[in-house]
């Protein structure tokens, strides 16, 4: 029994309504429409990029560090996301604010990286 099962018919739909608005469509860029004219596009672009920048680093850091500290394939992990971190910095400072299916596919991307870079360190 779930706790859909149990719940009084007012929770329920009152949590499918609660989903249905979390998952509707939203405009994409309402961002870039409001930080455009207040002259913060260019800095909201920058953040972004030295987050890039910082992943990549901190990266390429735990690839060259102690022998130890990683698992069979880590360092391959690692240099991947250094390239990867690299590459998103270079998109954000120098490409157009990205798509729809470029933020996508970076937060796909960064929730596979999330995981595999946390399973590629040894436990203490």
């Amino acid at each position: 029994m779930t706790m859909s099962d149990t719940a009084p018919p007012s929770f329920r739909s009152a949590s499918v309504a609660a989903a249905r608005t979390w998952w509707a469509p939203r405009e994409y860029g309402w961002l870039r429409a409001y930080l455009t004219p207040l002259g913060l596009a260019g800095w909201a672009r920058f953040v972004v990029a030295v987050g890039g920048l910082v992943i990549g680093v901190s990266a390429l850091l735990a690839a060259i560090g102690p022998p130890d500290l990683l698992r069979h394939n880590g360092k391959l992990v690692m240099f991947a996301l250094a390239a990867g971190g690299l590459a998103w910095t270079l998109r954000w400072m120098l490409g157009p604010w990205p798509t729809r299916a470029e933020s996508v596919g970076l937060l796909a991307a960064a929730d596979i990286a999330g995981s595999r870079r946390h399973a590629s360190f040894t436990s203490t």
